[in-house]
């Protein structure tokens, strides 16, 4: 993994970095474990095998190989002050590599710096401490369903024996500045699956043309972590995905800031309601899909498709209690977010139309989106 300072240009050289685990279904306050301690090189570059003997061997997320993957925490900070406090999700027995930057005020442009204090009484001078200190709700976009005429989809999120979480989020990260108990501005810094496995079942059905962004209700945490090394402690704030409250559908009931103040983006002028987003599906041609490749269609000897390969795609969002922060979620196909189409008698025929599902540019198993149309198929 390669580390920059603020504005990702140059090397976050001959730093100590630390490489935390952050464990699934967090209690209130706890001592973050030590996967690895290094420095970074020259070049801003540390390679290290991770201690996982805390990671445990089942319950974790599947982001695309199976249930293997989990979250982790990597802090630096440089002897000016500037941090990475980055959020890296893992996979067990995969290398991974990366980049991250450390902080920096997207209003002014400058590196948010960390104040330093001494270690407190009593705690190892290379450990984190993380309390949370706030919870709040709001709704993340998953997927972009499509349906069309002479079809029905059943968009199903759950979990099984096997896997129970595996949305992805965006992590937003304040720091503590110089300025005691004072706060800059959330950032996004990483990522973090759910942390807390889904234990409820919903549907969402739809019938005909239809072409959506679906949402979940998912409680967010704040929490506040107390990094120290042999030179001090820095304090930060981290808003991360915890559990899927419930609630799913196409109606987005949250605001969103559409116009903010000058020179402040976390202070917002004017909010709208969300409500419901249209997805715009590309169209379906030739040039896209030669020989036929892209799409596969239903009948009725054939009725149905089910889309469980994990193939994440990324969708945007604003976090209203990080100052609407923009953040993304990744959702995916996969065997706990899954689609199945079916094929329905009426609703297309004629003209040679067609039942279609099909991907851009890719086929039906590797597209991050199935598209769903009643159409002649290209040619």
């Amino acid at each position: 993994m390669t580390l920059y300072l603020a504005g990702g240009k140059h090397p976050m050289a001959n730093v100590p970095v630390t490489v935390y685990y952050q464990p699934f279904n967090p209690p209130a306050r706890y001592m973050l474990p030590v996967m690895a301690r290094t420095m970074t090189n020259k070049a801003g570059t540390f390679t290290v095998t991770l201690s996982t003997s805390m990671v445990p061997k089942t319950g974790l997320a599947d982001v695309g190989t199976g249930p293997d993957a989990f979250n982790s925490r990597v802090i630096a900070v440089a002897a000016s002050g500037q941090i990475v406090d980055w959020g890296q999700v893992l996979q067990a027995g995969r290398a991974v590599t990366a980049t991250a930057s450390a902080i920096m005020n997207p209003d002014t442009g400058k590196p948010e710096l960390a104040a330093e204090h001494p270690v407190p009484a009593g705690q190892a001078p290379n450990s984190a401490i993380e309390t949370q200190i706030a919870t709040s709700y709001r709704w993340i976009p998953v997927l972009a369903l499509n349906d069309a005429g002479g079809m029905r989809a059943d968009f199903n999120y759950t979990f099984d024996r096997s896997t129970a979480m595996q949305t992805i989020a965006g992590v937003a990260v304040s720091v503590e500045g110089p300025e005691t108990s004072s706060f800059g501005p959330f950032t996004a810094s990483g990522s973090s699956t759910e942390s807390t496995g889904r234990s409820l079942t919903r549907d969402v059905l739809v019938h005909g043309a239809y072409h959506k962004i679906i949402w979940v209700r998912y409680r967010w945490d704040e929490n506040q972590t107390e990094g120290c090394n042999k030179f001090g402690c820095v304090t930060t704030n981290t808003w991360t995905l915890d559990h899927w409250q419930g609630s799913i559908g196409q109606y987005n009931p949250d605001l969103r800031c559409v116009q903010r103040a000058p020179g402040n983006s976390q202070k917002c002028l004017r909010k709208a309601r969300i409500g419901v987003v249209d997805y715009k599906q590309p169209a379906l041609t030739p040039a896209g899909c030669a020989r036929d490749f892209c799409l596969t269609d239903l009948t009725n000897r054939e009725p149905d498709l089910i889309r469980r390969t994990v193939n994440s795609q990324t969708y945007d969002f604003q976090l209203n209690v990080a100052g609407f922060l923009g953040l993304n979620s990744q959702g995916a196909y996969g065997s706990i977010t899954s689609v199945t189409w079916h094929w329905a008698q009426r609703g297309c025929s004629g003209g040679g139309r067609k039942r279609l599902l099909w991907g851009f540019r890719s086929d039906p198993f590797d597209a991050r989106i199935l598209q769903a149309s009643c159409t002649k198929p290209p040619s």
